[in-house]
Order: C-alpha cells, then structure tokens, then sequence
C-alpha cells in the first residue's frame, strides 16, 4: 500500500467513525427527546385512552406536521443542505447567512399565506357537517395548531444549518423543548377542565407557545457559530440569487414528492378516522414506541449523514460515500435487529407496562388495538433505515428527481394499498393494513433506491452489508426467543411493579444473548460499533 492510499485509508475510517459518533450525539439527544414523547404519550393515555377526541387531535396535529415535513425539514432541508454547504465552504458564513436569510424569508412567506388560507378554509368546510359529527371536534384544533407549523419550518431551517457546521445536541434536544411544555400542560389539565375536548383545547394552544419556546432556544446557538439569523423578505433579492434559483429548482420536484407523500399520510388519518374513531389514536400510540428506537438510531444516522453526504460529493469523494454508506447500513443493522423483534414478539407486553394504568381512559381493549399496530410497525424498522440511508445521497448528489419519482410511486401503490384495507379488511385489523401498506412500500422504495444507486454509482456493494444485515436478524431472533420465554416465567397477572421488573429482566437477558451471538457470529461487525462508541465516549 502506497503512503498516499493509506493515508486515504486512514481518512476515510476516520470520516466513518465520526459519522457514527456524531449518530450518536444525536441518538442521545434525540432519545431523551423520543422518552419524553413517550411520557408525554402516556398521560394522553391516561387521560383520552383512544377516544374520538384523542383522535380528532391526532389527525387535525398532522396539518403542522405536513407542512414541517415539505416547508422544513423535508423537502426544503434536502434542497438547502446541498447550497448552503457549498456556499459555506467558496464563500464563507457572511454569503451563507445571507443565503439562509433569503430562504428563511421565502419560506416565511409562503407558509404564511397558506396557513392563513387553511384556517379560513377551515371555518367554510364546517357547515357542511352535521351539528354531531365527530368531524367537526379536528377544525377546531387544526385552527389552533396551524400557526405553529410556521414556527416549526423555521426552527427545522435553523437546524439544519447547525448540522452543517457538527452542532447535533442543539438541533437535537429542540424537541425536547415540545414533549416538555406539552407535559407541562397535560399536568394543568386537571386544572383547567373536566371535558376532553376543553382539556384538547388547551394543549393545543400550549404546542403553538412551545414553538416560540424552540425558536428561541436554537438562534443564540446559531450566532455563536458566527451565522446570524434573519429574514430577507426582498422580492429582488429572492429573484436576483442564483442560490436561491438553484434551491427552488431542486425543492420543485422534492416538494412534490414531499407533499404527496404528507399528503397521503394526512389522507391516512382521515381513512383510519373513518375505519374506526379509536384507530388514530391506536396508531399513535404504537408509532411513539416505534419512534423510540428509529428517532434514537435511524433518524439520529440521517440527521448526520445528510452534511456528511453532501461534504463529500463537494470533495467529490465518492468512495468515501461508498464506504460511509455501507458502514452505516451494517452499523444499523445491529442496533435496529433488535428492536425490531422486541416490538413484533414482546408488543402486548411493551403497551400494557406503558399505557394502561389502574383509572386510566386506556383500556384491555385500546391496548389490544394498540399492541396490533406495534407488530405491524415491527418490519418498519428495517424497512423504514433501509431507505433513509440511501435517499439522503441523492439529494447530495443534487438529484432530487430520482428519489421523488420513486416516492411517486410508491406513494400511489400504498394509497391504493390503504384504500383496499379500509374496504376489504375485518373491523379491528383495518389499521393494520394501513400500517403495513407503508412498511411494504418504504422497503420497496429502498430497494429501487438501491439498484438505481448501484447501477450508476456503485454503491452501495451489498456483499458488504448484507451479510451483517442477515447476521443480525438471525441473532435477534434468537434473543426474542430467549425474550419470550424468561418474560412468561412471570405469568400474567401482574401489578405495575411487577410488570416494569418482569419487562426489565427480560430487556436485560435480551440484551445479553443478542450480544453473545454477536461475538460469536459477527464480532468484527459488533465491536466496530461498539468500539466507535468506546471512542465517543473518550472524546
């Protein structure tokens, strides 16, 4: 080996490396984020259980979300990392500022005047329903709410920027700052009101203050990156940047795929509406567990890969993207296996320790419901890091119209998927159906990803991460098993403690046996991550 290929050797295991320290900052910051939600979650148990309100809010709560996903941390981020990151390292963070005001200010802009269009649309949709339609208690909320997807788009832009210059705790902990004042607020409920849908009311106006509350907690983190924070309403300026032309010709397609895609979910939460009034809800809580494990690890690796991707097609390194992409599939293979068996074989008790308490509204029933949604989210976990380690490159490479075509299409096969479960399915499984049309169609949008990537790029080389991905599975079904097994030792009726003893004890020998297989089927595999972690750690 030549001095020059080893000290590229040596560059490139480096950038590996931080790429899963920097995963890992994120994956604790965004686990206390994803605990606190489930907290948050929890006391929404407690006091709605599966209720036609709890309900209502989940899905009018989707609108924000939509628009966070396509103005915010969607489809605008994949546009705006790629520029900005090109304009921060030719031109410096005085043009990068300026840039980003221009977009903040583009942004701010439009979002505002479909908000405002919503809320009006809003207030005209509801004559047409009757006085006692459930329908009429989202309107409500969504009036309340939508302000708040403004709020959230700009705190979404601010972190990305902070990616870009390696700041994962800010950017991170930002949801935080939500779970806790929504806490906050379900704690004064007893306070305000005895009725459901006065004590919905109040949360809703507590998510809308949360979002100032996050927008002042990223821009003092900001400037001491020495990028200022502002907003360039200029029609000239907008018109005049051929950075913000080159964004804007990206985020057309993206924002298509994006808006489809928010589309379809928000259209999926009126269809499990009107399956069944408890099976929002029901899904919502299974997608908090869910979430717990894919915000801590899949999200936390795409939070970071997006800038290290573009960083390294602005170097065009390209075989450093390779070997970035391949470890952090076998690197998520390991950590995801097993909390995909947890939640497909050990669901009825994970819903029943967290969600039913003794007076609670969340009852047998909405844990059965519940515990259904969190095996058919199961598969997702594969499914959903698959895809999400492989978009991002497109995106870095500047080819937004590739991965949206794709979204397209599996966008339409997983509302067609959806229609056909909401009409042929039995009553009590139709959510189900909902929840695996968009695993299947997350793993066949990874899977195309993938061969498009190979066929023109080379990568990834899957001889290099799939065997670690089968590996993996192998050993995690061996842990649940073993998970299984010590769990029904236990018995059945048990009280509280007894339940969180029974279920720790269990997630303890898991653990266990799932490590032990490791070593001895794939310990290169297992002690690259453990020892990546090792290294964070020492830093």
């Amino acid at each position: 080996m030549t001095l020059s290929s080893g000290y590229a050797s040596k560059k490139m295991d480096e950038q590996e490396h931080k790429v899963l320290r920097h995963a890992t900052v994120v994956g604790v910051m965004t686990g206390i984020s994803r605990v606190a939600g489930l907290v948050r979650e929890q006391i929404m148990a407690y006091y709605f259980g599966t209720s036609a309100v709890q309900s209502a809010f989940v899905v009018a709560f989707r609108l924000p979300n939509l628009f966070r996903r396509l103005f915010g941390e969607g489809a605008l981020s994949n546009a705006f990392i790629p520029v900005f990151t090109d304009t921060l390292v030719k031109e410096g963070k005085e043009a990068a500022s300026i840039f980003a005001a221009r977009v903040m200010g583009l942004q701010s802009a439009v979002l505002g005047v479909l908000v405002v269009a919503l809320m009006v649309a809003t207030w005209v949709a509801e004559p047409f329903f009757p006085a006692d339609s459930r329908w009429l208690i989202i309107f409500p909320l969504m009036r309340i709410m939508l302000p708040y997807a403004l709020l959230i788009c700009q705190v979404a832009l601010i972190s990305a920027m902070l990616n870009t210059q390696h700041k994962f705790k800010i950017s991170s902990l930002t949801p935080v700052i939500l779970n806790f004042v929504w806490i906050i607020a379900l704690a004064l409920c007893p306070l305000v009101s005895d009725k459901p849908l006065e004590r919905m009311t109040f949360i809703s106006y507590a998510i809308l203050a949360a979002g100032i509350f996050q927008l002042g907690f990223q821009v003092p983190a900001l400037r001491a990156c020495g990028l200022r924070f502002g907003f360039d309403f200029s029609v000239k300026a907008w018109r005049s940047s051929p950075n913000i032309r080159q964004v804007l010709i990206m985020l057309g397609p993206t924002a298509l795929g994006a808006g489809v895609d928010q589309i379809n979910i928000c259209v999926d939460g009126f269809l499990a509406y009107y399956a069944a009034p408890w099976a929002p809800s029901a899904m919502e809580y299974a997608d908090r567990i869910a979430y717990l494990p894919l915000g801590m690890f899949s999200t936390a690796f795409v939070t970071v890969l997006m800038p290290t991707y573009s960083r390294l097609v602005a170097d065009n390194d390209f075989e450093g993207l390779k070997h970035t992409m391949e470890r952090a599939l076998r690197n998520l293979s390991i950590i995801v296996a097993p909390a995909m068996a947890i939640m497909l074989f050990m669901a009825p008790a994970l819903v029943e320790v967290l969600y039913v308490w003794p007076n609670g509204k969340f009852d047998r029933v909405s844990a059965h419901f519940t515990a259904l949604a969190v095996m058919a989210y199961a598969p997702g976990m594969f499914a959903f890091s698959f895809q999400k380690c492989l978009t991002p490159a497109f995106f870095a490479m500047k080819n937004t119209r590739t991965p949206v075509r794709i979204s397209l299409w599996c966008i339409a096969l997983n509302f067609s998927l959806n229609v056909l479960s909401i009409l042929f399915l039995p009553e009590g499984v139709k959510h189900v159906g909902l929840i695996s049309s968009t695993v299947l169609c997350s793993l066949i949008n990874g899977m195309i990803s993938s061969h498009l990537l190979h066929k023109t790029h080379q990568l990834p080389v899957y001889a290099r991460f799939l065997p670690t991905v089968s590996k993996s599975i192998l050993c995690s079904l061996l842990m649940a098993a073993c998970c299984v097994g010590i769990h029904n030792l236990f018995g059945t009726e048990l009280n509280k403690m007894m339940q969180v003893v029974a279920l720790t004890v269990t997630g303890v020998s898991g653990a266990l046996v799932y490590s032990a297989a490791m070593i001895v089927i794939a310990k290169h595999d297992f002690m690259d991550v453990i020892g990546s972690l090792r290294r964070r750690r020492k830093k």
